[in-house]
């Protein structure tokens, strides 16, 4: 019998050890030339180790130390930048996973609800979304569906990027979804919003999509809803982008950073 446990502990040692991902050196020579600690080292390391054994791209967080080193934010706020990225990141995984159990569809979920994270979406706004979009997934087939999720997540994340709260994403994109939106409404819907919240007050602009969704619009009737009248806060700097969300947190097209810079490194 003990030897059945011994086989069975050293097992679970070995499985531990697969899992692990070697450290890039590249990223803990520049850490160590920064004066990162051994104890901060060994926390970037148990990230990326999570983030490895969850399915999450370790690209994403190890960026993340790039960007505070490139941007001269001390170590410990590195650390703690860090975390938050691979809170938002497990947290996005995990709905993710609620909309579909294919690796490819879960990285592109997962992805996209993180950058919408980053720009705004809060966490109870996230999952009342995935819920609601989860709901439809018993009526459609599933590539269908996945493209569904993927457009719709996109939306939400483009209207954080313009500047609409949390709140009112959730609202108006829930909407949408029980309204029976297709893949392709959602779209022509983030595709109107994109382009017209450049030159309106984005909220403002939200709010009327959502009362047209409620008196039976659909995606390609919403580029001429409501004025969208200019205010303060009225939409956030570019383009809205494609859906996907394929960038990890600091790519291109993520949105937001965390934190405060310090010093000179400016915003963190």
């Amino acid at each position: 019998m003990k030897f059945f446990i011994s086989i069975f502990f050293l097992f679970l040692f070995t499985a531990s050890t697969v899992l692990a991902v070697e450290l890039d050196p590249d990223l803990l020579q520049t850490m160590e030339a920064c004066n990162f600690n051994p104890e901060q080292i060994r926390t970037v390391q148990s990230a990326i180790n999570t983030a490895a054994q969850q399915g999450i791209p370790t690209a994403v967080l190890s960026r993340k130390v790039y960007e505070g080193v490139a941007k001269r934010v001390n170590p410990e706020r590195i650390v703690q930048a860090l975390a938050r990225v691979s809170s938002r990141y497990q947290t996005a995984y995990g709905l993710a996973r609620k909309l579909g159990n294919q690796q490819e569809v879960i990285t592109t979920l997962g992805n996209t609800i993180a950058t919408g994270m980053a720009a705004g979406l809060n966490r109870k706004d996230a999952e009342k979304l995935v819920d609601v979009l989860a709901s439809r997934s018993s009526q459609m087939k599933r590539g269908e569906f996945a493209r569904l999720a993927e457009e719709t997540l996109a939306v939400a994340r483009d209207m954080g990027r313009r500047g609409v709260s949390s709140k009112a994403t959730s609202e108006v994109v829930s909407r949408a979804v029980q309204k029976g939106f297709s893949a392709e409404d959602m779209e022509s819907m983030r595709k109107s919003f994109g382009k017209r919240s450049s030159n309106v007050n984005s909220e403002t602009l939200a709010m009327e999509y959502g009362k047209a969704i409620d008196q039976g619009a659909r995606g390609q009737d919403l580029e001429g809803t409501g004025s969208g009248e200019r205010g303060s806060g009225s939409s956030g700097s570019g383009s809205a982008s494609s859906a996907g969300g394929n960038s990890g947190e600091g790519g291109s097209n993520s949105g937001g950073s965390d934190g405060g810079g310090g010093g000179s490194g400016g915003h963190f």
